[in-house]
């Protein structure tokens, strides 16, 4: 605990040799305001380069207010990937929109991450929801690393090696050469990761409570070779969506509290993972296509390929909270329903944007999206004292944000924080004790 007060203390020295907390508050909104007000179609770059100059001093140089830069400038690669792609490496897909209605939807998911970065500024500003994150992060891995038994660990392990030998024989089955020879994520729903999202919940979980496990404690070579074999076949067909929203839960969790040792093997696996396709297909571009085709959603919307009952109402889809069987009326996720329409030859994931304008509470997409933003950051920022997974499971995935919608964020929120929950709370076991190491021994930080 010394050692997260003495971290504390340097980083809040660090950050008043720049400028003071509500100083920086202040010329933060200000910059939003001012972003929000100038940005046009026809100037989007002068402006979106202002602002991603704001977001990297943000999360270079002042320490406390690098998460919420972090999630913003997530939030700002979702909106405007796509159209920088298009005007100057010309990629471009399904259904093959012009760049006029590139320029003018990345203009709108501009105002909507603008005036969301105003509400949160405004109303708790981003040092408290970096701090209020951070001290989640540090009760969370706390916790899970006091688990005396490693009969979780030993399950959870077995579990994995199941399920990763599994998928394996259905590569084989396939073929390791058809594989990687055909398109992206061609095979991914042949996987038992690949297309049941209960079994996502459970692996997502059970990952980031075995990943904090292996950091805060020595618990063998098993758990690590379960996660090999678990991921790499969902990893050769070409999928990483999981991987890496996974992945952005681990590092809210474990970011303070790696060496920079570890921190360069995490980040070079979180590099493989995300320059994974263009491995497979020797097109660096493929790599962006995580930031880039979601808003495809958006934009076919603007081309008007898009029925406004899309998924149902916002209020139906809420019902992905709840099983099957307790559901009023039969809803499908936003991104699956976008699928079934034909427009595209993929899956492309969701846009919270698109959502926002089907969806509009207040005639505003820019307004319904910053709203419903706000919604997500303020359960997070409140829940995180009862319930402190909660917000770290909320912020890693609230990172991502830009491919899904709110309620399938919520579903994955909700389930994958209470498994790792529940795991935290695993009860000692004498036929698997804690390891001689640490019997006996605080967890700390």
């Amino acid at each position: 605990m010394e050692a997260v007060v003495a971290n504390m203390n340097s980083r809040e020295m660090g950050d008043r040799q720049l400028l003071k907390p509500s100083v920086r508050r202040l010329v933060s909104l200000a910059v939003g305001l001012a972003s929000i007000s100038v940005l046009r179609p026809d100037n989007i770059e002068p402006v979106l380069l202002v602002w991603l100059l704001v977001l990297l001093t943000q999360v270079f140089f002042v320490p406390s207010r690098r998460l919420a830069g972090v999630l913003f400038l997530s939030l700002t690669l979702y909106a405007s990937t796509a159209y920088l792609a298009l005007k100057y490496a010309r990629q471009n897909f399904e259904p093959w929109p012009s760049l006029q209605v590139v320029q003018s939807v990345t203009a709108l998911d501009l105002r909507c991450v603008f005036l969301a970065v105003i509400l949160v500024e405004a109303v708790f500003g981003f040092e408290r929801l970096g701090a209020v994150v951070s001290r989640a992060s540090v009760t969370c891995r706390n916790s899970i690393g006091a688990v005396r038994s490693s009969l979780p660990d030993f399950a959870v392990s077995i579990l994995f090696l199941t399920i990763g030998i599994f998928d394996w024989l259905k590569i084989a089955s396939i073929g390791l050469g058809n594989v990687l020879g055909g398109e992206r994520r061609q095979y991914a729903t042949q996987l038992l990761l690949g297309g049941n999202h209960n079994v996502q919940v459970m692996v997502m979980a059970a990952t980031v409570f075995l990943v904090c496990r292996i950091v805060t404690r020595s618990i063998g070579p098993l758990p690590i070779l379960s996660l090999a074999v678990l991921w790499l076949p969902f990893l050769l067909v070409g999928s990483r969506k999981e991987a890496i929203t996974t992945g952005a839960i681990c590092i809210v969790m474990l970011g303070g509290l790696l060496s920079k040792r570890a921190l360069l093997v995490f980040g070079g696996f979180s590099a493989v993972v995300f320059l994974s396709p263009s491995l497979k297909s020797g097109n660096i571009y493929d790599s962006l296509h995580e930031f880039i085709l979601p808003q495809y959603m958006h934009f076919s919307m603007a081309m008007g390929l898009v029925p406004p009952d899309l998924g149902g109402t916002f209020l139906e889809r809420s019902q992905f909270l709840v099983p099957d069987i307790l559901r009023l009326t039969q809803i499908v996720d936003f991104g699956r329903a976008f699928y079934r329409l034909g427009i595209t030859g993929v899956g492309l994931g969701a846009s919270p944007f698109g959502e926002a304008q089907l969806n509009s509470f207040f005639h505003s997409t820019e307004l319904s999206f910053a709203f419903v933003f706000l919604i997500a950051v303020t359960m997070m920022i409140f829940l995180a004292r009862w319930a402190p997974v909660y917000s770290v499971v909320a912020f890693g995935l609230l990172i991502v944000f830009g491919r899904s919608d709110f309620w399938t964020y919520m579903f994955f929120v909700c389930y994958v924080s209470a498994v790792v929950f529940i795991l935290s709370k695993f009860p000692a076991s004498s036929k698997f004790p804690v390891h001689p190491l640490h019997r006996g021994g605080d967890i700390g930080t």
